[in-house]
C-alpha cells in the first residue's frame, strides 16, 4: 500500500514535466519554424490543442503579472490581479479560440467555403502562441502578438491544405471584420 501512495505524486510530477516539455517544444516549434510545425499532421488533434491554448493563457497571465511587478506596481495588487488572471485567462483563451473558430467558419461561409469549426479549432488554438509575445512588454509584445495572423495563415495553408490565396482570404477576412468592428464600436462609444 505504501509504495502505491508514493507512486501517485511521482506519476503526477512526471506527467507535469512531460506536459511542460511538450508545451515548450511546441511553442518553440511554432515560433522558430511555423511552416514545419503546421505541416505536421499530428497538430490537427483538438485534444492536444486545448491544453496548449490553456497553458498559453496561464503563461500570458504570469507574463503580464511579472511585467507589471517590474514596472513598479504594488506587489500585493500585482499578486491579486495575477492570481485572478491565472484563474480566468486560460478559460478566456479557450473560449476565444472556440468563438474565433466559429467566426472563421461563418466568414468562410460568406465566401462560399465550408470550414468546419472542428478542423479550424486546432489551428486557432495553436496560433494563440502569438500571445506569448506579451513577455516583451506592452509596446513590442502587442505588435508581435499579431503573429497569430501569420500562424493561422500557415496553419490553414499547411494543416488544412488550402491554397495560399484561399488561406489568406479565410484568415484575413475575419481579422479585417474584427478590426472594422473594433473601430466601429470605438467611434460609437468614443473609447480612447
Amino acid at each position: 500500500m505504501q509504495g502505491t501512495s508514493k507512486e501517485g505524486p511521482r506519476k503526477a510530477c512526471d506527467r507535469m514535466s512531460a506536459m511542460k516539455s511538450d508545451y515548450s517544444k511546441k511553442l518553440l516549434g511554432i515560433w522558430s519554424h511555423p511552416a514545419d510545425f503546421f505541416s505536421d499532421p499530428s497538430q490537427g488533434d483538438p485534444s492536444k490543442a486545448v491544453p496548449f491554448a490553456a497553458v498559453t493563457g496561464a503563461l500570458v497571465a504570469v507574463e503580464l503579472g511579472v511585467w507589471e511587478a517590474l514596472t513598479g506596481g504594488s506587489l500585493g495588487m500585482v499578486a491579486l490581479v495575477t492570481g485572478l488572471l491565472l484563474a480566468a485567462l486560460p478559460l478566456a483563451i479557450l473560449a476565444g479560440a472556440f468563438l474565433w473558430a466559429r467566426f472563421m467558419g461563418l466568414c468562410a461561409y460568406f465566401v462560399g467555403e465550408n470550414l468546419p469549426a472542428a478542423r479550424c479549432f486546432p489551428v486557432v488554438a495553436y496560433s494563440m502562441a502569438g500571445l506569448a509575445a506579451f513577455v516583451l512588454g506592452p509596446g513590442l509584445g502587442k505588435w508581435l502578438a499579431l503573429s497569430a495572423f501569420l500562424f493561422q495563415f500557415l496553419g490553414f495553408e499547411r494543416s488544412l491544405s488550402y491554397s495560399r490565396w484561399t488561406a489568406l482570404v479565410l484568415v484575413g477576412l475575419p481579422f479585417s471584420m474584427a478590426a472594422v468592428l473594433v473601430v466601429f464600436f470605438g467611434f460609437i462609444f468614443k473609447i480612447h
